[in-house]
């Protein structure tokens, strides 16, 4: 007969190494909680998975009639709405990532205190759950390039680049916040007002041309600017700012690691603080 080896899984082991791989030894986790967590926010609602479409549909609608309409921004050559919706691809991920990641702990407190398993699955699953509305989005998204009869070149070779650049800072900032939040209640208010603001601070429905030469460095310290830029570009090609995109990928190299080290020194503490 068989015997499958036991794994026991204690807080004492405090090295983010050894949460690293206590991570990638209970990996089938964080399918059941982003199964979980789907599951929560489509039931029993009459549309479904149409939901992950509308509301970037919506916001697309409101931000090109506000800047293509009313402030008559410029897009270059391309027509505002399919410039405004594919700057949206990535914004969409990664303020769900922040919303649902950074509060994912202290609303699974009830779980943290009954059983012990490394922590960081939750804000992960948070970020993997997301994938399936960036997934739909994603296709709904080509769907309106072809109806715009918008070529697709070879740029398109580096979209899962940034794809992977915008989960890998997603969950940074998830990750970040959750042990913020943990700590400090108060960024529980924070989030949606980052969410609020950056959406204005990332050249999401104008171009990146358009900011002040003045300001230009300092905008571009926003990652979110050179990740959003990158998939914009890789979609519909057209010029792109290779310093935002060199400033995006050093910021979420630095912001995974410290994200990392922060949530480390809450975790040895979250039984004492939730």
């Amino acid at each position: 007969e068989e015997r499958i080896p036991l794994k026991i899984y204690t807080s004492n082991k405090k090295s983010l190494i050894i949460t690293i791989k206590e991570v990638f030894q209970v990996g089938s986790l964080i399918q059941i909680f982003a199964l979980r967590d789907i599951k929560i926010k489509y039931a029993q609602t009459s549309i479904g998975f149409l939901w992950a479409i509308l509301n970037p549909l919506f916001t697309a609608l409101i931000l090109t009639f506000v800047f293509g309409v009313v402030l008559k921004t410029e897009t270059g050559s391309y027509p505002h709405f399919l410039y405004t919706f594919t700057g949206l691809l990535g914004w969409n991920y990664f303020s769900s990532c922040l919303i649902d990641g950074g509060s994912s702990i202290v609303d699974s407190r009830e779980l943290v205190n009954k059983v012990y398993f490394p922590k960081l699955i939750l804000p992960l699953s948070k970020c993997y759950a997301a994938l399936i509305d960036l997934a739909i989005y994603l296709i709904f998204c080509f769907v309106v390039v072809v109806i715009y009869k918008f070529p697709l070149g070879i740029h398109l070779l580096y979209f899962p680049l940034f794809i992977l650049l915008l989960i890998c800072f997603s969950f940074s900032v998830a990750t970040l916040f959750s042990a913020l939040i943990l700590r400090f209640r108060d960024f529980r208010f924070i989030s949606p007002f980052i969410i609020r603001i950056g959406l204005y601070l990332t050249p999401i429905a104008y171009s990146l041309e358009s900011v002040p030469q003045e300001f230009y460095n300092i905008y571009c310290l926003n990652p979110m600017v050179g990740i959003t830029e990158g998939i914009r570009w890789s979609i519909l090609g057209g010029s792109m700012g290779i310093t935002s995109v060199i400033i995006s990928i050093v910021g979420t190299l630095i912001l995974f690691f410290i994200s990392l080290l922060a949530f480390q020194r809450v975790d040895r503490k979250i039984a004492d603080i939730i």
